[in-house]
């Protein structure tokens, strides 16, 4: 039986390239971004299950319950970007209160400010702070203007997780 857990990231500001795999459902204080750089990947929040192809874009806001599903045979890589929502204090309020109401933009949408911040973040050093924050509010910005918010209180309100 697979219960919900709580995920203790502190560490600020983490970027990870790595094969997606199978993550049980679980929550966190960060704002988590999910970037296909290659193959498929299923994104659950909620009681939704999201498909997401290679150049697809996810963001999961704070303390949302959410879980991965891997399930083709090929590669699939993603970028992980986890923000603790304190680094951005101009969005703090927002990300505590709403969550995107559809938190994919498929890859003919995204646009190229967010895949060319999330490339340069891999590469960027966690102690060019500065560099880092701008690399994330150019994220956020795109977030805010193209996905519709709704109260976080209202994504799986009707899940038994929840």
């Amino acid at each position: 039986m697979l219960l919900a857990y709580y995920e203790n990231r502190s560490e600020g500001i983490s970027v990870e390239w790595r094969k997606t795999v199978h993550v049980p459902p679980h929550l966190h204080e960060e704002i988590e971004t999910v970037y296909v750089t290659e193959g498929t990947i299923e994104l659950g929040v909620g009681q939704e299950l999201y498909h997401m192809d290679t150049g697809d874009f996810a963001i999961v806001f704070p303390n949302v319950i959410h879980h991965y599903q891997a399930f083709g045979t090929g590669k699939n890589k993603t970028i992980y970007l986890f923000v603790e929502p304190s680094l951005m204090p101009s969005y703090y309020a927002e990300l505590q209160k709403c969550s995107p109401e559809y938190p994919v933009i498929k890859k003919k949408n995204v646009h190229t400010d967010i895949v060319n911040a999330l490339k340069s973040l891999v590469h960027t050093e966690k102690s060019s702070l500065i560099l880092v924050q701008a690399y994330v509010q150019i994220i956020l910005a795109h977030v805010f203007s193209e996905m519709p918010m709704v109260d976080k209180k209202s994504i799986g309100s009707d899940d038994l997780i929840y």
